[in-house]
């Protein structure tokens, strides 16, 4: 399975989303990176009028994501972090001057543990560790962190945090928040209960995807293929 098609699938049931939902829909966005980079919400925030609101902690990637959302009073965007906790953290991630060095999955990575971080800047150069990064940054959980924007409730919850997606979830409360459609990212088998439990427990379908989980909610709307097309505004035919 190449590229194209592998983020084809992980964007599949965001446009069945959106092909099929007649009010426009909300996403929460936990790791919002600079707004566009390997970001499944970029086309819909972009194409098709999605509104929101995007966490990314990392200053140099906020000032990147505000610049690609100027002027949108519909998209909010916060330069805070999520966890299950008030409080402060350093993160770790790429200097900004070093970024030409690497590819760009590295350029878009950024975590909690320094360990992590580290680990997969050394897989391309083996003076990587003079090339991290730190800054202290505000933490709090999802659920206040909503709170003060009025969120209630929301349509799409995508979480990619390197590494903190247990804690991101822990400090979420899905029963109130009740996404129809959550990605969240795990690629590390330790933190299999902690992401896929929340959805779990909350009646949700989960499918695991290259290294993201797929959570549908049981009101996510049910289409069949012939309900897709028509949505999109594909022509039918019942005679000749």
């Amino acid at each position: 399975m190449n590229r194209e098609t592998k983020h084809f699938l992980l964007r599949l049931p965001l446009t069945i989303l959106d092909l099929a939902q007649e009010s426009k829909v909300h996403c929460v966005q936990v790791g919002a990176n600079d707004g566009e980079m390997a970001d499944p919400l970029y086309p819909f925030l972009s194409e098709r009028g999605w509104s929101g609101v995007l966490l990314e902690p990392n200053p140099i990637y906020f000032k990147r994501l505000k610049a690609r959302h100027e002027g949108r009073d519909d998209v909010k965007l916060l330069n805070v972090a999520a966890s299950d906790q008030d409080g402060e953290m350093v993160l770790h991630y790429l200097s900004e001057d070093h970024e030409a060095l690497y590819r760009e999955n590295a350029r878009g990575c950024a975590s909690f543990d320094r360990d992590r971080m580290l680990a997969g800047l050394l897989k391309e150069r083996k003076d990587a560790e003079q090339h991290l990064a730190q800054a202290h940054v505000p933490i709090r959980p999802l659920r206040d962190i909503l709170a003060d924007q009025n969120v209630t409730r929301t349509d799409v919850l995508v979480i990619d945090t390197e590494g903190h997606e247990p804690q991101v979830l822990a400090g979420a409360d899905l029963a109130v928040l009740k996404p129809k459609v959550a990605i969240v990212e795990l690629n590390d088998r330790r933190h299999k209960g902690g992401v896929l439990g929340p959805f779990l427990d909350q009646g949700y379908r989960c499918y695991k995807h290259m290294q993201e989980i797929i959570a549908i909610s049981p009101e996510a709307p049910q289409l069949s293929i012939g309900d897709v097309l028509g949505a999109a505004g594909v022509r039918s035919f019942s005679s000749v």
